[in-house]
């Protein structure tokens, strides 16, 4: 048979070999957004303790 000619879209760079042993790596997003959700729970608790809104005397 004849060979089949080469896709003009395909990458003709080698592909970097994969440690399959190493776990895969956290996108930096997301302990950012946990430390930002962390810091406006923080911020809320003191606000409403802060203005009375939330405790024995809001009721």
């Amino acid at each position: 048979m004849s060979e089949r000619s080469p896709d003009p879209l395909a990458r003709h760079e080698p592909r970097p070999e994969v440690d399959h042993d190493s776990a895969p790596t956290t996108p930096r997003w997301i302990p950012a957004l946990g430390i930002a959700v962390v810091v406006l729970v923080i911020v809320m608790f003191v606000v409403l303790h802060l203005t009375g809104a939330v405790g024995p005397g809001a009721h």
